[in-house]
């Protein structure tokens, strides 16, 4: 009688284990592709750039990280802090030299936290649309820990003090911190 009766606890509590294991399944999320990880660190960083565009016209090189436990960073290249080597007037003077110390940066951070996920670094840059004209551009230069990365373009311009964007444009990538695959 009383092996019966363990068998019959045993079943009810095997039950409820599937019960709760597939309610957990069913609630669960897969877990983000490198791609797609890499796309939500490219809307961030677009976004941000967007503002700058809008309220400044212009904005300098900026990195955004994304680390292992999910946690997004935004990295800015000199500040103007009168700490820094060169104040924010020189570097929009020589945007090349701010992005030069910017990647400088995000590689050293990289290798002391070693713990980046994905690295994106945003530039205002020029790109050559489809049609041969060339445009202003977001850039974006992307990475991801698994050897996946891209270099993305969103061409921009002004009509008098409107902004209007077109379509993303990508290639590959080639990676700072990441070797690219």
């Amino acid at each position: 009688m009383r092996g019966r009766r363990g068998r019959w606890m045993g079943r009810i509590l095997l039950a409820g284990v599937a019960a709760v294991c597939g309610a957990h399944g069913a609630g669960a999320q897969e877990a983000a592709t490198p791609q797609q990880q890499v796309e939500g660190i490219v809307r961030e960083g677009v976004g941000y750039a967007k503002v700058q565009l809008e309220q400044e016209f212009s904005f300098l090189p900026f990195a955004v990280i994304q680390h292992a436990d999910g946690r997004i960073e935004r990295i800015l290249g000199p500040t103007g802090d009168e700490l820094d080597a060169l104040d924010t007037p020189e570097l929009q003077g020589d945007p090349a030299r701010a992005l030069t110390l910017l990647e400088r940066r995000v590689e050293r951070e990289a290798k002391a936290k070693s713990d980046f996920q994905v690295v994106g670094v945003f530039s205002d840059d020029d790109v050559k649309l489809p049609d041969g004209r060339q445009s202003d551009a977001i850039q974006a230069e992307m990475e991801h820990v698994s050897g996946y990365c891209a270099n993305v373009f969103l061409p921009y311009g002004r009509v008098e003090n409107t902004l209007s964007y077109g379509e993303q444009i990508s290639a590959a990538g080639q990676g700072l911190v990441f070797r690219c695959k």
